[in-house]
């Protein structure tokens, strides 16, 4: 995995969007993850209409949306990826909690992707306004499905990933941190935290990365 192109601050400045692009190789193939990070700014540009009518543009303004693309020179179902999210609520007093961030009708089934097929889009627009929580952190990985071997169905390798998330004060947003490259380190500590919630499947290593 290797990054192109980001921003040079933890933060992202006020009223700017961030951009960044990560490679990737699978299965001799070269890939790349287009990752854009903009603050929320209504109802209506975030699609919040689809889950309650009775959200406001207050309710949601200054909260991060994400968006990230897949280009992947394999054809076919070589390019059948999933991605996996876990959750981090940082609660300022040495506690975090962590979570698998799975759709509410699809957490019955134990498929711990929240979206996958032929090179799928990713897109959330966390709201989290709780205000214990200091920082919210989302760890968000891009994994291969594998669909030769049925002892490997359950296996889940990351390619590549990032981080993203936005600090609170007063369980309002205070800052957009700014997207990052995922390492191996942060795939440990999310996999650490969540292979618990999923028994049946396996959290392998994270291939040896050279991050630029």
């Amino acid at each position: 995995m290797k990054i192109l192109a980001r921003g040079g601050s933890d933060f992202m400045p006020p009223k700017k969007s961030s951009r960044m692009k990560i490679e990737f190789t699978h299965h001799g193939y070269a890939g790349q993850i287009g990752v854009a990070v903009r603050k929320n700014h209504g109802v209506l540009s975030s699609g919040f209409s689809a889950i309650n009518v009775k959200f406001t543009d207050d309710m949601v303004r200054g909260y991060p949306v994400v968006s990230a693309s897949v280009s992947f020179e394999g054809a076919g179902y070589e390019a059948m990826f999933g991605w996996l999210q876990v959750i981090s609520h940082d609660l300022g007093n040495g506690e975090t909690d962590f979570s698998v961030d799975i759709a509410e009708q699809f957490q019955e089934f134990m498929n711990p992707f929240c979206y996958y097929g032929y090179k799928p889009k990713f897109y959330d627009a966390p709201r989290m306004n709780d205000p214990t929580v200091m920082t919210w952190k989302a760890y968000t990985f891009l994994c291969p499905l594998s669909l030769s071997n049925r002892e490997e169905y359950r296996k889940i390798t990351p390619l590549a990933g990032f981080t993203w998330g936005y600090t609170m004060s007063g369980g309002k947003p205070e800052s957009i941190l700014e997207p990052l490259p995922a390492s191996e380190d942060d795939w440990d500590l999310a996999r650490r935290n969540v292979t618990s919630y999923y028994p049946q499947w396996q959290f392998m290593d994270m291939p040896v990365t050279d991050i630029r």
